[in-house]
């Protein structure tokens, strides 16, 4: 998406490659997802802003990403040092939107939060036991229809990829449950439920949002249920994927 909008990226695959990435060059805008091994995102954030403060050099605006926000969490990112947050999966036409209101502040030595619209606010996760939704939402790919006709990238490896990152996940998290490691049950859970929601596969995503409120607690009773329960949404849902990357 960014690349398609003539922006120019650095990308740094932990928090703590962020924070040296950001001490040797400035950027207009940081892209912060808030879960990251070496250092989570708040953190590397925090010590950005420090060092730059310090410095007395201009830091860009801070986009926290996440998959969803538990109470306070919008809070937490504010003060780490985020000038704004975003839900995963990030939609193609929420991203400019956001961009278009920071780039320009970012201007000046400082940048100020900024309230951002309801389509852009962080859902709210279910504390309770519900419905899980439909196994497949067409919707959520028609989307990159976009993307897809631009020569970007082709929706069908999309779902390939999804089907095969998704069997080691499930290991994962299966694994987790069964050591009761509640850490890791949080950790596997948050870190997927955002793939979930990009292919539409929104059982799958409630499921894993689920499993991570019950990580977060440490509190994993319901646990082996939540988890067969994912199991057997991911069978339904590889069929749906397949009929709609090949319809007919």
């Amino acid at each position: 998406m960014l690349r398609g909008d003539g922006h120019d990226i650095v990308e740094a695959f932990n928090g703590r490659l962020t924070v040296d990435c950001c001490g040797a060059q400035n950027f207009d805008v940081i892209l912060m997802d808030v879960q990251m091994p070496e250092m989570d995102g708040l953190t590397a954030a925090a010590q950005i802003r420090s060092a730059k403060v310090a410095a007395g050099k201009r830091r860009g605006a801070i986009i926290a990403l996440t998959a969803h926000a538990m109470k306070g969490d919008a809070e937490r990112c504010l003060a780490a040092g985020t000038d704004d947050y975003l839900a995963k999966p990030v939609r193609r036409d929420r991203l400019p939107h956001l961009l278009a209101g920071i780039v320009p502040a970012s201007s000046g030595s400082q940048t100020e939060a900024r309230e951002v619209s309801t389509s852009d606010r962080l859902p709210t996760p279910m504390t309770e036991a519900t419905d899980s939704g439909p196994d497949f939402d067409p919707a959520t790919l028609e989307s990159l229809r976009e993307l897809e006709q631009a020569g970007d990238f082709l929706i069908a490896d999309y779902v390939t990829l999804f089907f095969d990152d998704t069997k080691p996940r499930l290991a994962r998290l299966r694994q987790a449950i069964e050591t009761k490691d509640a850490g890791a049950v949080q950790f596997e859970s948050h870190t997927v439920e955002g793939a979930y929601r990009e292919v539409g596969a929104e059982a799958m995503a409630q499921l894993t949002c689920d499993l991570e409120l019950l990580g977060r607690s440490y509190d994993l009773r319901g646990a082996d249920d939540k988890m067969a329960q994912l199991q057997k949404r991911f069978e339904a849902v590889q069929p749906l994927l397949r009929a709609f990357c090949n319809p007919g």
